[in-house]
């Protein structure tokens, strides 16, 4: 499977958000680009663990063969651009296929997705565990943490 992805949207969680959690003061500080890092890794670990794509992106992916079905790298679907005739559903490709390219937009948005992801960026800041993962969970469908 190889995927081609392309971020379209905001980030889930913001710089001010993750400096009050911090206690941080709002103004710029020299922290800030670290911040900033550290709140894009934490949402893509929070995506990896979960499965779910936590910023408005558009996935091309392209299946060798793909047999009764294959779970989409990120769901929820929530357009689908170009299915190149196969069967799906909001979090995999179903049916028997060759060389298909399905092509679609993705995003899930909450309090609690966004709430993982500035736990997690808290986490990684501090070097301190948190509840993260516990949040994460929430939000996750039974089966797709990873």
């Amino acid at each position: 499977m190889k995927v081609n992805r392309t971020i379209t949207g905001q980030e889930p969680a913001t710089l001010e958000q993750l400096k009050s959690l911090l206690g941080f003061p709002s103004e710029p500080t020299q922290r800030d680009e670290e911040l900033t890092r550290k709140l894009i890794a934490a949402r893509e670990m929070v995506e990896n663990y979960t499965g779910v794509c936590l910023i408005p992106s558009t996935f091309e992916v392209t299946y060798k063969r793909v047999k009764v079905s294959q779970r989409l790298p990120y769901w929820p679907v929530t357009e689908v651009l170009e299915d190149g005739g196969a069967d799906y559903s909001e979090f995999e490709v179903i049916g028997d296929y060759e060389n298909l390219t399905f092509e679609y937009e993705s995003e899930y948005s909450s309090t609690v997705a966004t709430e993982a992801v500035l736990e997690c960026a808290r986490s990684l800041y501090e070097g301190q565990p948190t509840s993260w993962k516990k949040l994460a969970g929430s939000f996750a469908k039974r089966g797709f943490i990873r």
